[in-house]
């Protein structure tokens, strides 16, 4: 009882102290000066006309990133010819592992049942 007293009032001392250590916060005339009474926004967001940066990378001058995004560029499909691609390829995959489960037909020879089954006396000798 004793050892859990003593933890009790010095989690309680501990937090009253810690809402004593608060400073108080005064705004300096300084501070009145530099901070504006109303935010008016970005000023990135007022400018009319956006930077284009549909080619940023010509920017460093660099012939190899000019020549790898031009091949990226090249290579790039839009988004409907990747579907088809993705459904091209799950029907080859279809196909492919087509071989690897056993198929059920329904087409059996009924003479090969019947001989099986009944005797043929005039092939019997």
């Amino acid at each position: 009882m004793r050892k859990s007293t003593g933890l009790v009032l010095s989690l309680l001392f501990g937090a009253l102290s810690g809402c004593v250590s608060i400073p108080q916060f005064q705004i300096t005339e300084q501070d009145k000066k530099v901070i504006p009474s109303q935010w008016s926004g970005s000023p990135a967001l007022e400018t009319s006309k956006a930077a284009d940066l549909s080619e940023w990378w010509s920017t460093w001058s660099d012939p190899e990133i000019a020549r790898l995004v031009a091949a990226s560029q090249a290579a790039n499909t839009d988004v409907r010819s990747a579907q088809e691609n993705l459904r091209y390829a799950q029907a080859s995959m279809t196909v492919a592992n087509a071989g690897l489960f056993p198929t059920l037909d329904g087409n059996y020879p009924a003479a090969v049942i019947l001989s099986a089954m009944v005797p043929i006396p005039f092939l019997s000798a």
